[in-house]
């Protein structure tokens, strides 16, 4: 759907690229029930203060005085739930102290900053593989680059290969460097699959 070069048919389109992109950028966005849920990995039905200052590095890439506000929050959030809260004593102290779901939901300071900064979670369950399994390579109206890093990639081969076409392609060269990558197309897929539309 991204590539300008077709290979075999001028139907072909990226089918791969488009599936993982739609996988790897699909969010949903949490709400504060679903937010809860994510800490308590234990299934506890209660969190703790340090489980939301973890939640706070994860999701939002916040500052260090909205990390404050978020931890703040929670030390409200245990004075909603235990009258004998002590708000002078050291904040390592309350690390560990938990804080239970019913808290967590009616703590407006908690739920209103959750909705407001917006906390998305990948929709579709997947793994990104190993650095060693895949190349990333572009190629442009320079001939020598663009043959290096084919014959590159021949040599070196990988289980997922992206090429990005950064090519002018109303320039001369671009013909020749085409031409380059059909033949290296053509050397590492000799055969059609059986999902390929064919020529006719």
């Amino acid at each position: 759907m991204s590539s300008s070069i077709h290979f075999r048919s001028q139907f072909n389109v990226q089918y791969t690229m488009a599936y993982l992109l739609y996988i790897t950028t699909t969010h949903v966005t949490l709400t504060p029930e679903n937010v809860f849920d994510e800490l308590d990995k234990n299934k506890t039905g209660a969190v703790t203060v340090k489980d939301l200052e973890e939640l706070q590095h994860m999701r939002f890439r916040s500052t260090k005085k909205e990390i404050s506000y978020f931890i703040d929050a929670g030390l409200n959030c245990l004075k909603t739930q235990d009258d004998k809260f002590d708000n002078n004593r050291n904040l390592q102290d309350y690390y560990s102290k938990q804080i239970l779901r019913s808290a967590f939901l009616q703590c407006p300071a908690i739920v209103d900053y959750i909705r407001r900064k917006g906390i998305l979670k990948p929709k579709y369950k997947h793994t990104l593989d190993t650095d060693d399994n895949y190349v990333f390579v572009i190629t442009k109206n320079i001939m020598p680059y663009s043959r290096w890093m084919l014959n590159w990639i021949t040599n070196n081969p990988r289980k997922f290969i992206a090429i990005n076409d950064e090519m002018d392609h109303s320039k001369m060269i671009a013909t020749a460097v085409e031409l380059e990558l059909k033949n290296f197309y053509e050397r590492l897929f000799p055969t059609p699959s059986q999902f390929e539309l064919q020529v006719t």
